[in-house]
């Protein structure tokens, strides 16, 4: 029967393999074996391993474990990774120079008692595989199908997560310590790839599902770092700026060039101001893009400041609001001749439009209540102002539904009129 001796695991992956390369040099190569030496199909399959990706991912892990299964001439070799020390959706690989069939069916065996060998595998490691001593070992002996197996732990910093089990024969050469620890070391290695390229899987597939977001919004982010003073865009802001395709960085520099010479001025007023203030700048101005394309958009940008008060850096969103702006046009020139009294909120409840009409119905001009936003609530009766300030709480853009309200204001002229007000 065989097993093998748990080893305290580094902390760092390099050391061991370093560590291990030592250990080789002190080994005395078999001149019966005419197998290629351990440390070169190691060193080879790591090279080869380091270059993996997702795609190629268990293919690369399949062709290792097929070279390392037929170094040893093992009848089966099988390699479960359990990330958070359980197996879902785990890496499942098996070999059996039997069938297909019969590799598939001892990892799947193997991966329905993780729980059972996860929890008792330093156990058995310690126990060095003797046959009986253990429950665990039994259920590991029947799912491998095996009178006799290695069992070699994918584990870091102590944690493990998982194992490569290999079954042997009368026919197999059983591995030397030296060459445990060469596959402890790469089945670290492994692990930390494998790992790494799940967390970079899962980015791909947030920043994906990002681009498609912000596609259908019509917004694009980005964020500056403040010392270099480098741009980065998503995909959507880079396409409203009309930058060449796959270009995701630009200078600061860049950005000022392309907004409208008419409004530099004021957003480069309102970008020194957001150096010193923790605010949110939200504002609309016009750009020209690189095709010489004119375009309005909104803005939205914050600085982010350290505890000493330092600017880390600054990010943002941007929307292209062009076509908003045409019908706003649009709208406007209708209102501009309407009898009505047309007024237009933005979202933090002042007006970005109203109508001149107002100055027929209240003897107040437009440019009055624009001005001053909370004008048009000092010219409401105070007996009324209960009403309007309901109306305008359940004026959200989460509530989307048709409501009249009727309130009375004071005139300039002191007289009082009744306002019948829908939205």
């Amino acid at each position: 029967m065989t097993g093998s001796q748990l080893h305290g695991v580094p902390q760092n992956d390099c050391g061991k393999w370093k560590q291990a390369q030592l250990n080789v040099t002190e080994y005395v190569q078999d001149p019966v074996r005419n197998t290629p030496r351990m440390e070169l199909l190691i060193s080879r399959l790591i090279r080869h391993f380091l270059r993996t990706t997702p795609d190629t991912l268990v293919q690369d892990i399949r062709s290792a474990l097929h070279e390392v299964g037929q170094r040893f001439k093992c009848p089966a070799i099988v390699m479960l990774v359990c990330r958070e020390g359980r197996c879902i959706e785990p890496i499942r690989i098996a070999i059996d120079a039997a069938s297909a069939a019969c590799a598939e069916e001892k990892s799947k065996r193997l991966a329905d008692i993780c729980d059972h060998w996860l929890m008792y595998e330093k156990q058995v490691l310690a126990d060095e595989g003797q046959r009986g001593e253990n429950p665990a070992l039994d259920a590991i002996f029947q799912a491998l199908e095996t009178p006799s197996f290695l069992l070699i732990p994918v584990a870091q910093d102590n944690d493990i997560f998982g194992a490569l089990f290999l079954s042997f024969d009368a026919n197999s050469e059983i591995p030397e310590p030296y060459e445990r620890q060469l596959l402890n070391a790469f089945l670290e290695l492994c692990y930390v790839v494998s790992e790494r390229i799940a967390v970079f899987s899962e980015l791909q597939k947030r920043e994906e599902l990002l681009a498609h977001t912000e596609a259908i919004a019509g917004i694009g982010s980005w964020n500056e770092n403040y010392e270099t003073q480098s741009i980065y865009f998503t995909r959507e802001a880079a396409r409203i700026f009309g930058v060449a395709e796959g270009v995701t960085r630009i200078t600061r520099d860049d950005y000022i060039n392309f907004i409208h010479p008419d409004d530099k001025l004021a957003v480069m007023e309102r970008f020194q101001t957001s150096l010193t203030e923790p605010e949110t700048f939200d504002g609309c101005y016009r750009i020209i893009t690189s095709a010489g394309q004119q375009k309005v958009i909104r803005a939205l940008a914050k600085t982010t400041f350290d505890e000493q008060g330092g600017i880390i850096g600054r990010s943002g969103m941007v929307q292209d609001i062009t076509e908003q702006k045409k019908s706003e046009q649009r709208y406007r020139t209708v209102a501009d001749h309407t009898y009505a009294w047309e007024v237009w909120e933005n979202p933090d409840k002042t007006f970005n439009y109203v109508s001149p009409a107002c100055k027929e119905i209240s003897g107040y001009s437009a440019e009055q209540f624009l001005a001053n936003p909370k004008f048009f609530d000092e010219i409401i009766l105070n007996e009324d102002k209960g009403v309007w300030h309901e109306h305008s709480h359940e004026s959200t853009p989460q509530i989307q539904f048709r409501r009249e309200i009727q309130f009375r204001i004071k005139r300039k002229d002191g007289t009082t009129v009744w306002i019948d007000h829908s939205c």
